[in-house]
């Protein structure tokens, strides 16, 4: 079911609460302004069931953290999960609550392969980028698009080099 941001929204949103803390001047605190501009749950309603399940975590703010993952170059699901828990600009520019508890690294590949199955990646990945840049959030610098040719259609895990290293010298040294 889809999960929406509430338009009223929060006083403990970051970009409220500690906007003294959001880097000035950054994509992050660009984002945090002008987000509701261009990302709307509506545009992605389809995407889920109107009436099973739990409420999901509001599709805008996923792809706000997609967005910063991209921003941030972040290697992993499991590191794009660990800067919505503890990252303030992430925080702010995600326009959530100082006490939001992140978003799961499993979700990433869900909603990105969810996307997929819908086809609705690209044209809902060029809509909001449209939107983005034409909202001034990307700044004057020039963009370059890295697409994978290959989506995913699984939720099945894939390891990089330096994880599969990390976890053969873990099971030495522990």
């Amino acid at each position: 079911m889809l999960g929406r941001v509430k338009p009223q929204g929060s006083l403990l949103e970051v970009r409220h609460a500690r906007r003294h803390l959001v880097t000035k001047g950054s994509f992050y605190e660009r984002l945090a302004e002008n987000g509701d501009a261009f990302l709307c749950d509506d545009d992605y309603a389809h995407l889920y069931a109107p009436t099973m399940g739990r409420p999901s975590i509001p599709p805008t703010v996923m792809l706000r953290a997609l967005l910063l993952a991209t921003h941030d170059h972040t290697r992993s699901d499991a590191e794009t999960s660990r800067r919505t828990r503890v990252d303030l600009d992430w925080k702010a520019a995600m326009g959530v609550d100082d006490d939001f508890a992140g978003i799961a690294p499993t979700t990433f590949s869900l909603m990105r392969a969810r996307m997929v199955v819908a086809d609705a990646d690209g044209k809902l990945f060029e809509k909001t980028l449209e939107k983005a840049v034409a909202a001034g959030i990307f700044g004057k610098e020039k963009l370059t698009a890295i697409v994978d040719s290959s989506p995913v259609y699984g939720a099945g895990a894939v390891c990089d080099t330096y994880e599969l290293i990390r976890g053969f010298v873990r099971r030495f040294i522990v």
